[in-house]
């Protein structure tokens, strides 16, 4: 045996160096199907090292050699690969690089090195924790099991083998003690005599593995009341190693009130918030939990998941709707009733600026993807929001912030915090790669090599085509022999341009695949090709080119397509996925390799300004290239830059800085709102802006997105606070906030004079008497600029323009006689915090949108000039943002002028409008249909039938499709256009059916 000294010793050596990097060059040649070569001697000297570190594992202290584990795994697996060893040889070395893997605490790579003739019974259950190792909800299933075992096993070692392993699965299930009758170490001794089909020394280490796996298991690592709570939840019997060094370092501990942890994804950051969660309800059933997540497809994503977990321990989880307008009475009903609300930072912000009755009972928040408290606006937001809420619920609560690139997670719970602790974890489950695509010249030609961070390089196109566009079509291919490939784009026309390309080019070259049939009639696919026909239309490309196992995912695709897209992606239906950073976010996609096509990225064009590009951050990088290596089916990932389109000219970015996929290389998370205060004061300091053309409530035109949206929300945070008395002076809504640790003392000073003066513009636009009071002001959220100009526009409009406005609605459906005279001039006036109006010129738009009509109908009565894709991505990324808040601040301020002017025929019809915009529907019973999951268009049509029967039918829209014969609710739903019926039109049916035999 040797120790760690020695064996560190050996690594350091030349040609050990040498040996190791052709491993790691072969081992990148075998993912991508390359031969390679090897001599006699170094195939000699690497066995040797893997039987000098696997024997002297059992006198190690395993922490101080978990690199050296990993070294000798990935040569094991290697050597396991080599074609003129046997097979049982080679059966041996995958064990060994198991084994090795595991105590190099890489539980992926240990159960993906095992193929499935290699062990059986439960011993290979337990490699690849399946069976009683999966989940816990097993334990009387074991204990049938144990009372009259069937231990499978082609030998009488795999049998002996798998009774130590029944003993491990009965502890962790909670039926049994720790096993201490295991006969493995009893096996070990046994084979220095005679043959058993094990060497001594594996023996020992699956002894000591066993012993080892039970410190990983669950109920080792919580206490037995939580483990009690979520043994019927299907919890993985087991935790990772980043997930045990994270409850070890309190995140469930209830006295440290903030929490941070970083770690790469598919580490286990969603059960381990599962778990908080549980324990959260466990010590406080009454309690309400916010999980904040950056965006509207995670919101569907986790709460689906969440509410399946937690439902046999009836504990409701909803999706907060992520469009912004004020709670209704049945959303706050759900949300009072639920214990964990799901949402995004901006409807989070809303709850708190309306004061929700549920927010003192508020005692855990979970910010995931914490790092984007440096993205812009939306970073601002996010800031303030935490400011106001701890300010607000003055400590009562635990905060606890989640992230994969966020390397300095644990100095943003301290600004949160009395009692602050976190984490940071930098090993991923699997291997990364991070490379460069570049062109050589040679004696052989040109040829395309990746060129690897860890100095190894491999030549994957031999004869390069000329054009970007398909020399990178020619790279994904050449990877996708890894697994499925996602390419990120640099723009929505961009990634559908690509993926037709690669459908010829696969085409063309006898490569392309197809579904297979039952595939095909899969409810995921079904599903997609349903909506693409119905939201795009018959003829979208997508339909044939998933056929094909190729898809699009951008802003330019309806939500539920976009939806539809993802769950096909992680069905594994998808080889190659053309995106934008759209699908940046989001649980563990299962990619093999991540190709960036640009660090470039073109902003949108602005009148009389030069073309302006933002940079893909190292981070933002890191966070969707992270994705690639697919726990569960890969051993390593790779992140692809293709050199050739880059642009890094065009954004002063180094190429170095981003490949290093390490957490500790890279920058730490900046405020957002520091960074566009610094830019502000800069503008000050250098007389580009000056302090006194802040002082109104209408700001220069001169002035950036950034400094613009940063005074807005400054404005509307000092508004709520004001409102909630939050503060006694104005610069306090600084202290304590991230931005203010990373703000110099000067600039502090500097800001806080800023501050002061647009106090001070909030105080003299209240007391001019011509808005409303603010606690309104702070529900609504808006700019004062955009609250300035709505408010002109409702002062301006005669009596008899104010009455007609009573006219608006008819038995809860919208007048569309009246509707234009509302939704032209409330769309020219609103805008964005950061700048850009909607524009009244979206009004045809938006009036045929809620009309109910398809989208290709839209576009064809609204004479709308672009794409399709143009425009879903203004109806859901501009329209169903912006609009409902706009009709919601012209209601209040109608009601205002109506009691200033003493009239009374005004009843609110512009709210009720703008819940309907909040869907995109023409009536309530519509607006009823989409909470219920039905699609936009199929619940109008059916609003509009149910319109002309309900004068005789006695019972509500619900009750009617109930029972309505099901031909006449098919043929309203396909309409005189024939549409088709959405895959899950049924099943809603169905749903609703049961759902009114319960109401009655």
């Amino acid at each position: 045996m040797f120790s760690v000294g020695e064996i560190r010793t050996t690594l350091n050596e030349p040609l050990f160096k040498s040996d190791l990097d052709w491993v790691h060059q072969s081992l990148a040649q075998i993912r991508l199907k390359q031969d390679f070569v090897h001599t006699d001697g170094m195939v000699s000297r690497l066995s040797h090292f893997v039987e000098c570190v696997l024997s002297s594992a059992p006198s190690w202290d395993p922490r101080q050699a978990l690199s050296i584990f990993s070294v000798a795994a990935e040569i094991a697996e290697l050597l396991s690969r080599f074609q003129d060893f046997p097979e049982e040889s080679k059966r041996r070395m995958r064990i060994r690089s198991a084994l090795l893997y595991e105590f190099a605490e890489l539980p992926v790579l240990s159960s993906a090195i095992l193929e499935s003739q290699d062990l059986t019974g439960l011993i290979n259950d337990f490699f690849h924790r399946n069976g009683f190792f999966a989940s816990l909800n097993l334990s009387e299933k074991i204990r049938t099991f144990s009372s009259s075992p069937e231990i499978q096993g082609t030998t009488p070692l795999e049998l002996a083998l798998s009774y130590d392993a029944l003993r491990l699965a009965e502890y962790e299930q909670g039926v049994s003690d720790v096993p201490s009758d295991l006969v493995s170490p009893i096996l070990a001794k046994l084979a220095n005599y005679i043959s058993l089909g094990m060497s001594v020394t594996e023996l020992k280490a699956l002894a000591l593995l066993l012993t080892k796996r039970t410190g990983f298991s669950t109920r080792a690592n919580i206490g037995a009341d939580l483990f009690q709570q979520i043994g019927g939840i299907q919890f993985p019997a087991e935790l990772w190693p980043s997930q045990v060094e994270a409850l070890r370092g309190g995140l469930i501990d209830p006295r440290f009130d903030s929490w941070g942890f970083a770690a790469p994804t598919g580490t286990g950051k969603t059960f381990l918030a599962r778990l908080l969660i549980i324990k959260t309800l466990t010590d406080n059933p009454d309690t309400k939990i916010l999980y904040v997540v950056p965006s509207k497809a995670l919101v569907y994503e986790v709460s689906s998941r969440l509410a399946v977990a937690l439902q046999s321990l009836n504990y409701k989880v909803i999706s907060v709707t992520p469009q912004l307008i004020e709670l209704d009475n049945e959303e706050e009903t759900k949300i009072a009733d639920c214990s964990v609300a799901v949402l995004t930072p901006e409807k989070a912000d809303m709850l708190l600026r309306l004061n929700a009755n549920f927010m003192p009972h508020v005692s855990l928040i979970i910010i995931d993807e914490a790092h984007h408290i440096e993205s812009g606006s939306r970073g601002v937001l996010l800031e303030l929001y935490l400011w106001r809420i701890k300010r607000l619920l003055k400590q009562k609560y635990r905060m606890i912030f989640l992230s994969a690139v966020a390397p300095n997670i644990v100095s943003l719970a301290r600004v949160s915090g009395q009692r602050a602790g976190g984490l940071t974890l930098d090993r991923r489950p699997t291997r990364m790669r991070a490379g460069v695509y570049r062109f050589k010249t040679n004696s052989r030609g040109t040829e395309g090599w990746i060129e690897y961070s860890d100095n190894t390089s491999i030549c994957v196109v031999s004869d390069p085509v000329n054009g970007k566009k398909k020399q990178l079509i020619q790279l994904a291919e050449a990877v996708s022999n890894a697994g499925p490939v996602l390419i990120v784009a640099e723009g929505k026309q961009t990634c559908e341009t690509l993926s037709k390309e690669t459908k010829k080019w696969l085409e063309v070259k006898g490569n392309l695949k197809k579904l297979s049939s039952v595939e095909k009639d899969s409810a995921v696919v079904q599903r997609l090709d349903s909506r693409l026909a119905r939201e795009m239309h018959e003829k979208v490309e997508m339909r044939d080119l998933v056929s094909n196992r190729i898809a699009y995912h951008h802003a330019g695709l309806p939500p539920r397509v976009r939806t539809a897209v993802e769950d096909a992606i992680r069905e594994n239906l998808i080889d190659y996925v053309f995106a934008t950073t759209t699908l940046s976010e989001g649980v563990n996609f299962p990619f093999s390799s991540v190709i960036v096509q640009s660090l470039a990225l073109r902003e949108p064009p602005e009148k009389g300004k030069p073309q302006h590009y933002h940079i893909v951050t190292p981070r933002s990088f890191w966070n969707i290239a992270g994705r690639a290596g697919r726990p569960g089916y890969d051993r390593e990932g790779q992140a692809i830059l293709f050199e050739p389109s880059l642009g890094l000219n065009k954004v002063n970015a180094v190429i170095g800085d981003y490949l290093n996929p390490s957490l500790s290389a890279m920058a730490p998370v900046r405020s957002a709102l520091a960074e566009n205060i610094n830019r502000l004061i800069e503008d000050l300091k250098n007389n580009e802006i000056k302090i006194e053309s802040l002082s109104s409530p209408t700001l220069p035109l001169s002035l950036s997105k950034e400094a613009r949206g940063t005074i807005n929300l400054l404005r509307v945070g000092i508004i709520h606070a004001k409102a909630f008395n939050l503060i006694n002076s104005p610069e306090e809504i600084l202290e304590g906030t991230f931005a203010s640790q990373q703000l110099d003392p000067e600039n502090m000073t500097l800001i806080s004079r800023l501050i002061k003066s647009q106090a001070k513009v909030v105080d003299d636009f209240m007391s001019a008497g011509l808005v409303l009071d603010i606690n309104t002001i702070s529900q609504l959220g808006i700019s004062l600029e955009t609250l300035t100009e709505l408010r002109g526009w409702v002062a301006s409009l005669e009596n008899w323009q104010i009455e007609s406005f009573g006219r608006l609605m008819y038995g809860g459906e919208i007048n569309f006689d009246t509707v234009p005279y509302v939704v032209g001039p409330v769309a020219a006036r609103m805008a964005e915090l950061e700048g850009p109006k909607l524009g009244g010129f979206y009004s045809s738009v938006i009036v045929n949108w809620l009309s109910g009509f398809p989208l290709m109908t839209v576009k064809s009565l609204s004479n709308y000039q672009h794409t399709l894709e143009d425009l879903i991505s203004v109806i859901y990324s501009r329209v169903q943002y912006l609009l409902p808040w706009g009709l919601y601040a012209t209601h209040e301020l109608l009601c205002q002028e109506c009691r200033n002017r003493g009239l009374t025929s005004y009843n609110d019809e512009v709210l009720s409008l703008a819940y309907l915009v909040d869907a995109g529907v023409p009536n309530f019973d519509a607006l009823r249909l989409i909470g219920l999951d039905f699609e936009r268009v199929d619940a109008s049509r059916l609003s509009k039938e149910y319109k002309q029967k309900k004068s005789h039918l006695g019972v509500d829209i619900i009750g009617w499709l109930a029972t309505e014969n099901r031909d006449v609710i098919v043929s309203c739903v396909r309409g005189t256009d024939n549409r088709r019926l959405d895959y899950d039109f049924f099943s809603l049916l169905e749903k609703l059916s049961s759902y009114s035999k319960n109401s009655s």
